[in-house]
């Protein structure tokens, strides 16, 4: 099949010419196999009809957001054979697509839940027994704290380096998809505590890796790992990812420890 001839040529201009992350690669190269493998019993060209009939097969497993998506990275991956001029014709010419998609607000946290999230933190951060568990504790309110006050995507989040904070203007650097930036500024005063309590800790740490969060073994905080510290903290009942973000100040948590204790964390820790 000439398509499938292609597959690793168009991977590596996805992630050289288009700057794709591996993520988004490997996404890529899963849709594309699977398409491979069930277009592989018909003919050796691809036609619109077998697009169409591809469509209502992955409707009657996906989800109409996973559909869409499965099928954009089959169209895109056509365009490149179009422009690398292995073929003349894409089989998507003339091929009209509506999947139609359900819109559904974002779930939110309500406040109750949300605070008992932060207690249970902060309350693994009084209580804690060693030097180890008060750095992980510390930082779990710090990714907590930074995680809903701006809502940012979990892997941004994990992306932030030690040059991306800037503690002293109250910005913190992202990098979203498509290596795209922003700053998001912090205003809100437990934010700001939390990560500059953690960063004190953090600076004592070498690390090989220039990420601002991370680790028990010092290297990046893993997206799995933030989703862990969520779930430690959350009510079994209430356990959601999704959240898009909540820009709520909690005002019942505990209060950042002294600078004696700091000082000694710190000393512990070098």
């Amino acid at each position: 099949m000439l398509e499938r001839s292609h597959l690793e040529s168009y991977i590596c201009y996805c992630k050289y010419q288009k700057n794709l992350n591996n993520k988004t690669l490997k996404a890529y190269r899963i849709d594309l196999m699977q398409f491979f493998s069930w277009v592989s019993p018909y003919d050796a060209y691809v036609s619109s009809t077998h697009i169409e009939l591809y469509i209502e097969h992955l409707a009657k497993a996906y989800k109409t957001s996973t559909v869409k998506r499965k099928i954009a990275a089959i169209k895109s991956f056509y365009q490149y054979l179009i422009y690398k001029e292995y073929l003349e014709h894409s089989p998507f010419e003339k091929l009209q697509v509506h999947l139609r998609q359900e819109r559904l607000l974002p779930r939110t946290i309500d406040n109750y839940t949300l605070s008992r999230i932060f207690s249970a933190a902060y309350s693994d951060l009084r209580e804690s027994q060693s030097n180890n568990h008060y750095f992980v504790s510390m930082r779990d309110v710090a990714v907590l704290e930074l995680l809903f006050a701006t809502g940012v995507r979990v892997s941004e989040l994990c992306s932030i380096t030690c040059e991306n904070l800037n503690l002293q203007n109250q910005v913190v650097l992202i990098k979203g998809k498509g290596s795209k930036e922003r700053c998001i500024y912090i205003s809100s005063p437990p934010v700001i505590s939390a990560l500059a309590s953690y960063s004190a800790l953090r600076t004592t740490i070498d690390s090989p890796d220039p990420y601002f969060f991370l680790n028990r073994d010092k290297h990046r905080l893993s997206e799995q790992s933030v989703r862990r510290i969520i779930c430690r903290y959350t009510p079994t009942d209430a356990a959601r990812f999704g959240v898009s973000g909540i820009a709520e100040e909690l005002t019942q948590v505990a209060p950042m420890p002294d600078a004696n204790t700091m000082d000694r964390i710190i000393k512990a820790l070098s």
